[in-house]
C-alpha cells in the first residue's frame, strides 16, 4: 500500500475531506470527458499528463500557483 501523504500539522479528517473533494472532481470531470467521447484509460491518461505537467512541475514555486489559479478561475457555481 502506498503512503499518504499529507500537509504538515493537519488533522485526519480535514485531509480525508480534501480527498473526498478531489476525488469528486475527478469522478465528473470522467464523467464529461466520457460524455465527450473519449475513453477512460484516454481520460486517466489526460489527467496524469495534466497533473505532470501543469500543476506538479510547479509545487517548487507555489507562490505562482494561487495567483495564476485565480486569475484563470471559471465558476461552474458548485465551489464550497
Amino acid at each position: 500500500m502506498s503512503e499518504t501523504r499529507t500537509i504538515e500539522g493537519d488533522a485526519p479528517k480535514r485531509v480525508s475531506d480534501l480527498h473526498d473533494l478531489i476525488d469528486e472532481s475527478i469522478r465528473l470531470t470522467i464523467a464529461k470527458a466520457n460524455a465527450g467521447g473519449w475513453t477512460n484509460e484516454e481520460i486517466l491518461l489526460a489527467i496524469e499528463d495534466v497533473m505532470k505537467k501543469r500543476w506538479l512541475d510547479r509545487l517548487g514555486a507555489q507562490e505562482n500557483l494561487q495567483p495564476q489559479f485565480a486569475a484563470n478561475f471559471v465558476s461552474d457555481g458548485n465551489e464550497g
